[in-house]
């Protein structure tokens, strides 16, 4: 199985990461994290680019990456990627630009297979419903938003299963009932 996990913040997202990741590590499947942050108009995208390399020069992140090196810590500190990989640091320098507004970066993981980290840039919705077709992803998990009622618009738009992570407490016990659909 392939679980995409969308997070928007270090502030918001760490119940949708922990509970993802729990969920996919049960599932021994291989897991995506995305972070769609705001889109890039075209006009300013090669003004952009030239930042981007003088940004790695000075040593300073693009958009969205502290919220990757969040997600690294996090996957780091439970265990759910390889020591080797926690040892050598969040490689924020070998992000890989793969096009149409997307990076990407590949870590070894300890549970299911390989874990990636991606940044995107655009309308989240179209974003991650691009995101989910390229990857064949089967179960999308996503916070459930309490202010701009996304959650409704992805599960409306995203061709894959989803979970919706809403209002969760680490120190309560949850019963999980999975639907299934033979087709």
């Amino acid at each position: 199985m392939k679980f995409l996990i969308a997070v928007g913040s270090q502030e918001y997202s760490g119940p949708t990461l922990r509970v993802g990741m729990e969920v996919a590590a049960a599932f021994n499947a291989s897991v995506t994290v995305v972070k769609v942050g705001p889109r890039i108009s075209e006009h300013s995208a090669s003004h952009v680019k030239l930042a981007q390399e003088r940004m790695g020069e000075w040593d300073f992140d693009r958009p969205g990456v502290e919220v990757l090196e969040w997600a690294f810590n996090f996957l780091a500190k439970n265990h759910y990627i390889t020591p080797t990989t926690v040892e050598t640091g969040f490689p924020k320098n070998t992000l890989i630009d793969t096009g149409n507004n997307r990076a990407e970066v590949y870590l070894q993981g300890t549970t299911g297979s390989d874990v990636h980290l991606i940044l995107r840039s655009g309308d989240t919705i179209a974003e991650l419903r691009d995101e989910v077709f390229r990857g064949d992803f089967d179960v999308t998990i996503i916070g459930g938003s309490q202010k701009r009622r996304m959650a409704h618009d992805l599960i409306q738009y995203l061709d894959s299963s989803i979970f919706i992570v809403n209002q969760y407490d680490q120190n309560k016990s949850y019963k999980l009932l999975v639907a299934v659909d033979d087709s």
